[in-house]
């Protein structure tokens, strides 16, 4: 990406930001929340490493504007907003060029990092949805399983179900009570601990990244190359790349992981920081999510939700 690219991003996501200050947009007579982008959004070089909790207010207004919804109220949002997806030419083309790769991957997991507070972001509720039509996408390879007729909370819950054949399990540090218990309902495992995106992959696993810091996607790079992988615990205080004496030398793993996240081949290549990114860019392989603009409704796209998005996996190395 270049630093115009770049540069144009950022207005456009500020931009966006003094629009739902004072534009009242509804979707089926519920209004839409103020921010469209996630708090996880893709660095720039000058922020910070640590991966916490961020305040998403920069003045009293959209302070005001960005308040929690209740969760009964949330919970028919994202529900709407799933059907008017699946409405859509965007999940239309998604049928014919995202979703047969993801069923020949096959994952046994699907993980979701970085994807911010449903409770206060638009484009958090709008990626929630169609992480839920992934889930069901995937549903149907399950033997005697439907999404029509299996009990949601027991997908990620039981990994002895006769009924699950995979987990679903998501992360963010500013997820709140109302975001934790709508994740719940959905069957979805709230990882417990601040990974920082360092998982190592046991088997094929998704990775459901949208607009998430550049440094998560090095982050999980990292932890599945061909690199010492440390055998403690991971400080949440110290989410970088780093080796030490209790590291553990791991095989190349990189063919278990498929990304839905930015596309790592248009990320700066500047960045000195980047450097898992920068080593494997170049064995990443693409494919496009359809254009939001002309595939997706206004009231949907106006947030973004999924520009620069790709499906990636990796060449062998």
């Amino acid at each position: 990406m270049s630093s115009v690219a770049k540069i144009s991003r950022k207005q456009r996501r500020l931009q966006n930001k003094l629009q739902a200050q004072v534009l009242s947009s509804t979707y089926n007579n519920t209004s839409l929340d103020s921010s469209d982008c996630n708090s996880s959004d893709i660095q720039d070089d000058d922020a910070p490493d640590s991966w916490t909790k961020v305040s998403t207010s920069t003045s009293s207004s959209f302070s005001a504007a960005a308040s929690e919804l209740p969760f009964n109220v949330l919970l028919n949002k994202v529900s709407k907003l799933k059907r008017l997806l699946l409405l859509s030419k965007f999940y239309s083309k998604l049928c014919e060029q995202v979703f047969p790769k993801i069923r020949e991957f096959n994952p046994d997991e699907i993980v979701c990092y970085g994807i911010g507070s449903f409770s206060t972001l638009s484009a958090a509720q709008i990626q929630l949805a169609l992480l839920l039509i992934i889930r069901d996408e995937l549903l149907q390879n399950c033997p005697s399983t439907s999404p029509s007729n299996t009990n949601t909370t027991t997908i990620s819950t039981s990994t002895t179900n006769s009924k699950t054949c995979f987990r679903v399990l998501a992360y963010d540090p500013v997820f709140s009570d109302s975001d934790s218990k709508l994740l719940s309902h959905f069957g979805i495992l709230i990882i417990p601990t601040n990974e920082a995106a360092k998982r190592y992959a046991l088997s094929n696993t998704l990775f459901y990244m949208p607009h998430c810091e550049a440094f998560l996607y090095d982050n999980l790079l990292f932890a599945n190359s061909t690199h010492p992988i440390p055998t403690t615990s991971l400080s949440l205080d110290d989410p970088k790349p780093s080796t030490s004496d209790s590291a553990e030398l791991k095989p190349n793993n990189l063919f278990r992981l498929m990304i839905i996240g930015n596309d790592l081949s248009n990320l700066p290549r500047a960045s000195k920081k980047l450097t898992f990114i920068n080593k494997f860019s170049s064995s990443v392989i693409s494919i496009q999510f359809p254009d939001e603009d002309t595939h997706l409704d206004s009231s949907i796209n106006r947030f973004h939700p999924f520009n620069d998005t790709a499906l990636m996996t990796f060449n062998s190395l």
